[in-house]
């Protein structure tokens, strides 16, 4: 069974608890436990329980937050991470350092799938892609979108687009981002 980190969890069971009375109608009974339970960052969980929790946030909150909810959710939680229990993952003033730890950094949140990253340097952008994850869909994908958006935003970059060229189901090929900065 596929695992995350939860780390990844944290900031979307404080939001679900936040809308305790919407969450409860909306989880699986199974998963209503996130709502009470501490959830600890070093340990493991099961990426499914993460693909409904984001799902169900994402649902309740679509209406209240300005563009793409699925990519605001993965900025969030980018920012809460990137600026404490992460934050060594990123070079401040560097992108391309930063780019270059994207399939380790993967793997502090993952144990499935694989990143890789090839980088053009002299035209500031790169190739991002994802093999084998096994909950990718759209929504999920939108939500790297907005964190690879906020990594190299957390890099110290100037501008910085990110955009899904695919997201196929994982047997099909990689989810394929393309990235640029300046």
């Amino acid at each position: 069974m596929a695992k995350i980190k939860g780390v990844a969890l944290v900031g979307l069971v404080k939001a679900l608890r936040a809308l305790r009375k919407d969450s409860e109608a909306k989880l699986p009974a199974m998963l209503r436990h996130y709502l009470d339970e501490r959830v600890i960052v070093s340990d493991w969980y099961s990426e499914e329980d993460y693909r409904v929790l984001i799902l169900t946030l994402g649902e309740l909150i679509a209406d209240k937050v300005p563009g793409n909810v699925w990519e605001f959710l993965g900025e969030e939680g980018a920012k809460a991470q990137l600026g404490a229990t992460y934050a060594p993952v990123v070079t401040k003033g560097d992108p391309l350092r930063t780019l270059k730890r994207a399939p380790m950094t993967w793997a502090l949140y993952h144990d499935t799938g694989r990143v890789k990253v090839d980088i053009d340097e002299t035209r500031r952008t790169a190739r991002v892609e994802l093999h084998g994850y096994p909950i990718a869909c759209p929504r999920i994908c939108a939500s790297t979108t907005g964190y690879l958006r906020q990594l190299l935003i957390q890099s110290g970059t100037r501008t910085a687009t990110v955009g899904m060229t695919v997201c196929p189901r994982p047997e099909e090929g990689p989810v394929i981002w393309v990235a640029a900065w300046e």
